[in-house]
């Protein structure tokens, strides 16, 4: 009985001894596992902190990129516009100086160096406003070289290109004052005859009637 009783508390001693151990080791278990969870928890708090600070530094780059944009956009609106100002500058003041140097230089008596700017302007500038003109100063600058035929070549070249030229009853009268120094009365009289027929309140008409009177 002794024997049996003894076998018995031995047994109920060693369960009790596991039962400890087993609670021991499933504490230890949940310990282990808690902290593993809280350094877990810190690490992503750490990540997302850093995912933050980088979203951060994004958007300042991306401000900062979108006003060097804005930047770059209103500097080249700038130059645009300031090409745009210097190609009127130049559409306008470009012509105007030449013409007036091709004057300049009729007005001194240098009518080879005035053909030679009036020829400039007409290659640079053949649709420009003042395109007729400088045609007729050209055959001006023959005519007042004696060089008639060159005169009445360029005068008539002033009436095909530009007919609805203010200068067009002017190179009509020359031409008839051109042939008159040749002295071929005939077409003198027709282009005389025509300046007064189809331009008959010019001022080249009225000088065209003058000398109509003279034939």
């Amino acid at each position: 009985m002794k024997n049996k009783l003894s076998t018995i508390l031995q047994f109920s001693v060693f369960v009790l001894f596991c039962f400890i151990l087993t609670s021991c080791i499933s504490d230890m278990d949940s310990t282990s596992t808690s902290r593993q969870l809280e350094s877990i928890r810190y690490d992503l708090e750490k990540t997302n902190k850093e995912i933050e600070h980088i979203k951060d530094e994004l958007e300042l780059q991306r401000k900062i990129l979108n006003e060097i944009k804005q930047e770059n956009s209103i500097e080249e609106k700038k130059i645009l516009k300031q090409k745009t100002i210097d190609k009127i500058k130049t559409a306008y003041t470009g012509p105007i100086l030449i013409y007036k140097q091709g004057r300049s230089s009729l007005l001194k008596g240098e009518y080879e160096d005035a053909i030679k700017i009036f020829n400039e302007f007409l290659e640079k500038y053949p649709h420009n406003d003042l395109a007729d003109n400088a045609l007729y100063w050209i055959g001006e600058c023959y005519y007042a070289s004696a060089d008639f035929k060159k005169a009445i070549a360029t005068f008539k070249k002033v009436v095909e290109k530009y007919p609805r030229g203010m200068k067009v009853p002017d190179a009509l009268l020359k031409t008839a004052y051109s042939y008159i120094s040749l002295k071929d009365l005939n077409r003198a009289h027709h282009f005389l005859k025509l300046v007064v027929e189809k331009y008959p309140f010019s001022e080249a008409s009225e000088k065209a009637q003058i000398k109509l009177k003279t034939f």
